[in-house]
């Protein structure tokens, strides 16, 4: 309807611009103009009213489609946060979804490990089943082994038995030596009638008869020891008397006393003289025991002899002087040798050998260091200590400087002469001296030999 309404509002307009087109005079236009108006407002009229109908209705139309868009954009709006929702929960899902086949994946190599450890332990136990199989073999063997082992305990038993009888008897025995505490209460050593033979790294401790008397021995490496013997006590190295003194020109005296050889006293009850070397140069030479009585330990003349100073040596002890490689040959004293191939005259007095005599008489002394034997004993160990008295002399016309003993400076000049007392000692009985002047030259120089001290171990 509305679509006639419009149809017939443009057929009236274009007949009214027809007539004004086609119009000859004012008039008639006019009058054409006011029909034409008329018949148009009428039809406007009509028109308007249809339009207002159909405007109602439109607007009707309108309204409950504006509602109904309304509703739509609504649900449109809700769809939409339906969907970010559903998205979302897509999103979620997916995310779940990738984590499951994540741990699927980690069950699936976890199950691959379990596969593998139950192998590995299907192994083990096969070894193990076969271990106690073993063992089991074993745990009969061990089961016979004890029965074995039960035979022979009885027969254990009955040893220890025996044992414990023998063992009864011994300590009723060592009851007699022996402490309850098991120290050693005493022992008692029969006399044995011949000597004892102990073998290679073994020695012996045993008594003999002496002379009436029961002594005790020690015996090792083939040599004999005396311990003690009754009324007696020996100490290693222990000397008295047996002091020695000239006699004549080729003779020394020895006074009775007593000394230690082995750990056995041996007396010298009275004075012997015996015989000794005398040679033209000065040397000293010891006097030892070089052998012992058969029977007993008194000594005699015959038990005496000398040895050159060279073999003259401390004991292993370092208690006495022995001869070197005869620990039994005791070394009494030592003598000054040869004074013109005679003996010396001494005097043995506070530990020294005084004996002042000339060994240097040089008429023409060094200038520079030069070897003497200056008459100290040249023993086989140890430097041995003497007293000089030193001259050294020059004419009028020469001025003397110093004596010098050993490189060392002893005696300063006086004048035209150096003297003095001087001592040193030396390892081998030689020491090198020399004089030295400002001017001239040293026509003299004489030493003479004080006292030597007598070595540790041989005074007394």
């Amino acid at each position: 309807m509305n679509n006639d309404w419009k149809t017939g509002c443009m057929l009236e307009k274009a007949a009214f611009e027809d007539i004004i087109l086609h119009a000859n005079s004012d008039t008639e236009a006019e009058m054409d103009i006011g029909e034409i108006w008329f018949d148009t407002a009428n039809d406007v009229y009509k028109g308007k009213n249809s339009v207002e109908v159909i405007q109602f209705a439109v607007q009707s139309d309108v309204d409950a489609l504006e509602g109904r868009m309304d509703t739509a954009e609504g649900e449109i709006d809700t769809l939409q946060s339906d969907m970010t929702t559903a998205q979302g929960d897509i999103t979620a899902l997916q995310g779940r979804m990738n984590t499951a086949e994540g741990e699927i994946d980690t069950l699936q190599s976890d199950m691959t490990t379990a596969q593998g450890d139950i192998t590995a332990l299907q192994g083990r136990m096969n070894t193990a089943e076969g271990e106690i199989d073993n063992l089991q073999s074993d745990m009969t063997t061990a089961q016979g082994d004890i029965t074995a082992l039960q035979g022979r305990m009885t027969t254990a038993e009955g040893e220890i038995d025996t044992l414990q009888s023998d063992l009864s008897t011994l300590e009723t025995r060592v009851a007699v030596e022996t402490d309850t505490d098991g120290h050693g209460k005493m022992s008692y050593l029969k006399e044995q009638t011949t000597e004892p033979s102990p073998g290679t790294d073994e020695g012996v401790i045993y008594t003999a008869d002496d002379g009436g008397d029961t002594v005790l021995y020690y015996k090792a490496n083939g040599e004999v020891v005396e311990l003690a013997r009754p009324g007696q006590y020996v100490a290693p190295g222990y000397i008295a008397g047996m002091q020695i003194s000239r006699a004549s020109d080729t003779s020394i005296t020895i006074k009775p006393g007593v000394c230690e050889i082995g750990c056995k006293l041996y007396e010298l009850p009275n004075a012997v003289t015996i015989t000794v070397p005398v040679t033209a140069a000065l040397y000293w030479r010891g006097i030892n025991i070089a052998t012992l009585p058969a029977n007993g330990n008194v000594l005699t003349a015959a038990n005496f002899s000398t040895v050159a100073g060279a073999n003259v040596v401390k004991s292993s002890d370092g208690t006495h002087w022995v001869v070197s490689g005869a620990a039994t040959q005791r070394i009494i004293g030592i003598y000054p040798a040869a004074d013109n191939a005679v003996l010396s005259t001494f005097t043995i007095m506070q530990g020294k050998y005084y004996c002042f005599r000339e060994v240097i008489n040089d008429t023409t002394p060094p200038t520079s260091p030069t070897s003497y034997n200056i008459g100290l004993p040249a023993l086989g160990n140890g430097y041995q200590h003497g007293e000089y008295i030193g001259i050294a002399s020059g004419d009028a016309n020469t001025t003397m400087t110093t004596l010098s003993v050993g490189g060392n400076t002893t005696l300063r000049a006086s004048g035209n002469d150096v003297a003095g007392s001087f001592s040193t000692h030396a390892s081998d009985g030689i020491k090198k001296l020399h004089v030295t002047a400002t001017n001239g030259t040293a026509d003299s120089m004489n030493i003479r030999l004080y006292y030597v001290d007598i070595p540790t171990g041989m005074a007394r």
